[in-house]
């Protein structure tokens, strides 16, 4: 037994020798990371009216001129000031749907006075990116509940055409606009034939700005994911960093 108790206490002697005989070397290597997301924040900046002038109105026995509406090519009857499109660029109250900037800038309202049948004037705008990432713009549903502005296919009683272009006519549906970039944006706008008299109507509707990379919904993973498709830029092989980088 004795001899037994003398064996464990020589093993366990040698193995704290070998501990400091071989002790472990070693450095530590760190990483620290700053990570700032990017914002999105669009806005509406400058606007223009082809009818802003007021409408036909008298005062004092001396008639309002303004800005004259247009006509149809080939009408024979003499443009008068009877209508008249005003707009306004506001902010949006209690804004929660996700702006960055709480809304600031964001709303542009319109106001189409003592319209006609033939009607049809427009408002121009500019929007501008404001944010960090480019944006693809989608339009949203018209919110309607007069059931006034016409849709071939929804809505084809409706009295009133809306219609938004970019301002050179092409479609605004999947523009990108880049961070510190302006397009302008076209809003016409025509009273149908069948329009009432002495109606009024009031509506909504959105131009969404989302990154451009999620347009058309498309589902991106919430994982890591290998291959990566590599931009024009990238080098997928690890260039190393020359000795003087450090001197």
């Amino acid at each position: 037994m004795k001899k037994v108790k003398v064996l464990a206490m020589v093993i366990v002697l040698a193995f704290v020798s070998m501990g400091a005989a071989y002790a472990l070397w070693f450095d530590t290597l760190k990483i620290e990371e700053t990570v700032a997301t990017g914002t999105v924040d669009v806005k509406w900046v400058g606007t223009y009216s082809s009818d802003g002038g007021g409408n036909y109105q008298v005062h004092n026995n001396d008639v309002y001129a303004g800005s004259v509406d247009s006509m149809d090519e080939g009408n024979p009857n003499d443009s008068k000031n009877v209508g008249s499109l005003s707009r306004q660029i506001s902010n949006i109250a209690n804004d929660a749907t996700g702006n960055n900037d709480g809304g600031t800038g964001d709303l542009l309202k319109i106001k189409l006075i003592n319209g006609y049948p033939g009607y049809q004037e427009y408002i121009t705008a500019n929007i501008r990116n404001n944010g960090t990432v480019p944006v693809k713009f989608m339009l949203g549903v018209v919110e309607d509940r007069g059931n006034v502005v016409y849709d071939a296919d929804n809505n084809p009683d409706g009295w009133l055409i809306v219609e938004t272009t970019l301002e050179d006519g092409e479609p605004i549906e999947g523009y990108q606009l880049d961070p510190g970039e302006t397009v302008g944006v076209k809003i016409n706008h025509r009273v149908r034939q069948i329009a009432p008299q002495d109606a009024t109507a009031e509506f909504a509707y959105t131009i969404q700005a989302v990154q451009w990379n999620e347009y058309d919904s498309y589902p991106l993973p919430d994982e890591i994911t290998e291959p990566r498709i590599e931009g024009s830029d990238a080098n997928p092989t690890i260039n190393p960093i020359p000795d003087s980088a450090f001197e």
